[in-house]
């Protein structure tokens, strides 16, 4: 996703925070860039609880994960460009 979101010019990434996930999130971003000191973005955790543009995209994965009626609604909206399934 880093690559990717690299290659967009994305120049902010909020990450729901996640007791014990945050640092796992970092090294992850540190990998993806690699020898780069420089960050490809800020990145910055927060609670979903305070920001609200959390909220969008986890009802949205809440409804494509419950498939059925759910996720032919999310499909109906074009929310959705591609899913990557991560093991």
């Amino acid at each position: 996703m880093v690559r990717t979101l690299r290659s967009l010019g994305v120049k902010r990434l909020v990450l729901d925070w996640r007791e014990g996930q945050d640092q796992k999130d970092r090294a992850t971003i540190r990998d993806a860039i690699g020898g780069n000191p420089e960050p490809p973005f800020e990145h910055t955790h927060l609670r979903s609880a305070t920001e609200p543009m959390l909220w969008a995209p986890d009802a949205v994965a809440w409804a494509w994960g419950r498939g059925g009626e759910w996720r032919r609604q999310i499909e109906d909206l074009g929310l959705i460009d591609s899913v990557t399934v991560v093991e």
